[in-house]
């Protein structure tokens, strides 16, 4: 893999917090709109779900300002299944606190 640059105000020391939102609410397949790297704003479109007849069925939006760090490598989407991941400004150390709870949380309840 290339390394890419990260783009201007991530980096240099700043920590991100990892997420896997936002799910698809929809079966379908799925054409992204961003690529790893691209930092994205609230709201923004991330990708589409569209049926197989070619009928959008959803867009998936930013649910904070991010930087994108991978898109799932299937091309189909379904209920409730990650889609992609971010890396999301930490802005407190309450968060980080937070962050690291759940993420212990989450492999223990996997296993992982």
């Amino acid at each position: 893999t290339v390394p890419c640059p990260l783009p201007e105000g991530y980096g240099r020391g700043k920590l991100l917090h990892y997420s896997d939102k936002p799910w698809s609410s929809r079966t379908g397949i799925i054409r992204f709109m961003v690529k790893p790297g691209e930092a994205v704003r609230t709201d923004q479109p991330l990708a589409r779900i569209y049926n197989a007849f070619g009928r959008r069925q959803e867009t998936i939006r930013a649910l904070q300002d991010a930087v994108v760090l991978g898109c799932s490598d299937s091309s189909a989407a379904f209920p409730g299944i990650p889609v992609m991941s971010f890396g999301v400004p930490v802005k407190h150390a309450r968060d980080i606190d937070k962050s690291t709870t759940t993420v212990r949380r989450r492999i223990m309840h996997t296993g992982n």
